[in-house]
């Protein structure tokens, strides 16, 4: 939460308390397959794209290196999918989570 103010940092704390069991239990599960992920440097993502590609399809996941250091991430269709509607509800809940502070302040 680096670059956040104090109360924002209250706020997205609260809304991550906040979470449904289920929403908690699934974004656990899509952090453990991305814990499975492959490491890949410039070099070889140019000569083995196919491979990659390919990789891709089967559920795999790789963490692109420049000079060692992680600088981008390639997952799969159906986690990039998720990812989208998990951000999506997540939002929708902060939203709800948001107004139901104001209406308590007023």
């Amino acid at each position: 939460m680096v670059g956040l103010t104090l109360p924002a940092q209250t706020i997205l704390a609260f809304c991550l308390t906040n979470l449904d069991q289920d929403v908690r239990l699934h974004v656990e599960q899509d952090f453990k397959a991305m814990a499975e992920e492959k490491f890949i440097n410039i070099h070889e993502l140019k000569d083995r794209t196919a491979k990659i590609v390919a990789d891709l399809k089967k559920g795999e996941n790789y963490v692109i290196l420049r000079y060692s250091e992680p600088v981008g991430v390639f997952v799969n269709w159906d986690l990039y999918k998720k990812f989208m509607v998990q951000e999506r509800d997540f939002i929708q809940k902060c939203r709800k989570c948001l107004s139901e502070i104001k209406k308590k302040k007023r």
